[in-house]
């Protein structure tokens, strides 16, 4: 990682290791990675569980130098059943 790697959360900025990387229960159970090599950029695309409920991740990384610089996700929670 970048020394100042900016990390937002479904538009928040936050400290990076906060947020959804202390709430995720597991590893994902399904995982869907993309790169650019034209510009270095990474997607990932993931199924976790967080407060035991499944989550749709949508995750971007910016790559300069071989070093993370950016880290954007947004988590969409699975609708509860009525």
């Amino acid at each position: 990682l970048a020394k100042d790697v900016k990390y937002t959360e479904t538009g928040i900025v936050k400290p990076i290791g906060q947020g959804l990387w202390k709430a995720a229960e597991a590893l994902p159970r399904y995982r869907l990675n993309l790169y650019d090599p034209e510009t270095g950029g990474i997607g990932v695309h993931a199924v976790l569980k967080e407060r035991g409920l499944d989550m749709l991740l949508s995750l971007r990384l910016k790559v300069e130098a071989g070093l993370i610089t950016e880290v954007e996700a947004c988590e969409i929670e699975h609708p509860t059943p009525s």
